[in-house]
């Protein structure tokens, strides 16, 4: 019995020995955060974002992401950039936003898309445009939709193809449902008549304006120089025009990589063997997709005489059927022309020219060489005073940019890499790991951080807030030179002013058509003409530029027989709102959902 209790005893220690092994394994080949998520999270799903509150799953929104990228580049033949995914990407991830809110309306108001409608919108009268304008069912005669064609290629769809289309028919349904809700919603606005009566009233009424105007550079900046706690004052005091969205803030430096002399030589031998071997291959479009560094479908280049690149209309006169052109230096790369052939139609020739592009070629010792420089440059920085005076030492110009956890759009690249580091890892004056931008190394450093609400850092909005600041303090000196001047018309107080202040005169000045260039843009100015009595002046009226005082001379109606004859008049308040109405209540529709990206978790 003994014995048996030990070998039980030895079974169960290598039972869990082997299961904690597995364990540290696991934590040491993934993200601990998301290993902790799958383990604790009820649905095993791991979140990318909030909508409302509820969890985006990071599942679902990948396999959208490989859906379409099978749609809209594998099955074309594409090779995307990094930057065309992250375009990509963000398209996907917006549209999916969008349809989880329009998804979330349409169920309250009950609004779907029957069968007969599925049926109607796939093979009936109305069928969805992205398949009647699809080359695949059009007539190659007429250049028409034709519905046998459509009909055909269903009937001959395989197990894995009614799959894939399933997917386009939900695709068609939820375009159908929320172009339903859109109508409604344009149907839903419309002008009434006292509205239009006095829409009319007011765009064919105007008035007949004196004014003094008394700019604010007419008053020295020195005179009024804001402090910082001015600025910050003045942010507080106008808080909601500054919030916040949640943002970090990082300093980055850039090492480009480039080639040595004898990665130049290396290169050289390539780009002559690609010339001698383009010039004997008997299939260059092939060869090309091949050889070339750029986007596959920049190999095959179709064009008339007046179209031909810059390098070949330069010598259009000698260009022969097989003829090789190149390498020819652009923007960095190099470019190779082969003509495959040539069509003469009448006075003009078509061309069918197969392009490669290649990149120079870095090898991994020069990069490695680079690599162990930067690496050195990190090794010395301990504080944030550090980055900016070895930068200054090395001669780099340091850049700065401030970043949204959904931001992809910033200009370095992988910006997702940079995200991800900055949101998970990052804190003040923490030097990042070296990112790898393919033609260059990239050193970042958190500098500051703002979160949802709060006020915006004063340095990211300072020559903004400085003009409002500048210019608010020199209104208050002008109008408090006014204020000091006994007058009860214009030209008393101009004399009064002095600094040769002059009367300036406007006929017919109007409430939202366009009036004289030094005015129209001083909204406050106009708006207050039409609310003066004829014949009085105005108090100060402080405007974008400077200050007015006006004395309204008379307001008029136009005669409607005398009315513009501006096309864009006829487009009535209503027509405009009617068109506009779905954009206000989608954008209405995203402010209310509260909505979070954390794709950045997932690099």
């Amino acid at each position: 019995m003994a014995i048996i209790g030990n070998i039980r005893t030895k079974i169960s220690n290598t039972f869990v020995a082997i299961a904690i092994c597995c364990l540290v394994a696991i934590l040491l080949s993934s993200d601990l955060g998301q290993v902790i998520a799958y383990f604790f999270n009820a649905n095993h799903s791991l979140s990318t974002g909030t909508v409302g509150g509820k969890s985006i799953s990071y599942v679902d929104y990948q396999e959208l992401c490989d859906i379409h990228f099978a749609r809209n580049f594998k099955s074309q033949g594409k090779q995307p950039t990094e930057a065309e995914i992250i375009r990509f990407k963000d398209h996907i991830w917006r549209q999916l936003i969008e349809d989880i809110i329009y998804k979330k309306e349409l169920k309250k108001i009950g609004m779907a898309v029957g069968t007969d409608e599925l049926v109607d919108l796939v093979q009936g009268e109305h069928i969805d445009a992205s398949i009647s304008a699809s080359p695949i069912f059009q007539n190659p005669a007429t250049g028409s939709f034709d519905r046998q064609k459509l009909l055909d290629y269903l009937s001959r769809l395989s197990e894995n193809g009614q799959v894939e289309w399933c997917q386009h028919e939900k695709d068609f349904v939820a375009k159908r449902v929320k172009d339903k809700l859109i109508k409604l919603m344009q149907k839903s606005c419309f002008t009434t008549t006292l509205e239009k009566e006095k829409i009319a009233q007011r765009d064919n009424m105007f008035c007949n304006v004196d004014y003094l105007y008394i700019p604010f550079n007419s008053i020295s900046s020195e005179l009024v120089a804001p402090t910082k706690q001015q600025l910050q004052e003045y942010m507080n005091a106008h808080r909601n025009h500054y919030k916040a969205t949640e943002s970090k803030t990082i300093k980055y430096i850039t090492f480009p990589v480039h080639p040595d002399e004898k990665d130049h030589a290396t290169f050289q031998k390539e780009l002559n063997a690609i010339l001698a071997q383009f010039s004997t291959t008997s299939d260059p479009f092939v060869f090309a997709k091949e050889k070339t560094d750029g986007k596959l479908q920049d190999t095959y280049l179709t064009c008339a005489t007046d179209e031909l690149p810059d390098a070949l209309a330069k010598i259009k006169h000698t260009l022969q059927k097989g003829m090789v052109v190149g390498p020819i230096r652009d923007e960095g790369l190099f470019i190779f022309y082969k003509i495959n052939e040539i069509k003469r139609i009448e006075d003009t020739c078509n061309y069918d020219i197969a392009v490669i592009q290649k990149k120079s070629t870095i090898s991994d010792a020069t990069r490695n060489k680079l690599f162990r420089k930067v690496n050195h440059f990190v090794s010395q920085i301990k504080k944030v005073s550090d980055f900016d005076e070895l930068a200054k030492k090395e001669h780099i110009r340091i850049q700065k940019e401030t970043i949204s956890p959904s931001d992809s759009s910033i200009g370095i690249f992988p910006a997702r890499e940079v995200v991800c580091w900055l949101y998970t890892a990052a804190s003040i004056g923490k030097i990042s790991p070296v990112f790898d931008l393919g033609d260059a190394y990239m050193l970042a450093m958190m500098v500051n951080q703002t979160k949802e609400g709060e006020l915006l850092p004063l340095d990211v909005v300072y020559s903004e807030v400085y003009y409002k600041v500048v210019n608010q303090a020199k209104a208050e000196i002008i109008i408090d030179k006014i204020k000091q001047i006994n007058a009860t018309t214009l030209q008393d107080i101009a004399e009064s002013y002095g600094e040769n202040l002059t009367i300036h005169s406007i006929d017919a000045l109007h409430f939202s058509k366009k009036n004289d260039i030094n005015v129209q843009n001083a909204k406050a100015f106009i708006g207050k003409c039409f609310g003066l009595k004829p014949g009085s002046i105005s108090d100060p009226i402080v405007d974008n530029e400077g200050v007015f005082i006006a004395c309204v001379k008379d307001i008029q109606l136009v005669e409607q027989e005398k009315a513009s004859e501006d096309p864009f008049d006829s487009i009535t308040k209503g027509q405009i709102d009617q068109i506009m109405q779905n954009y206000y209540i989608g954008k209405a529709m995203e402010e209310l959902t509260k909505v979070t990206d954390e794709r950045y978790k997932h690099g």
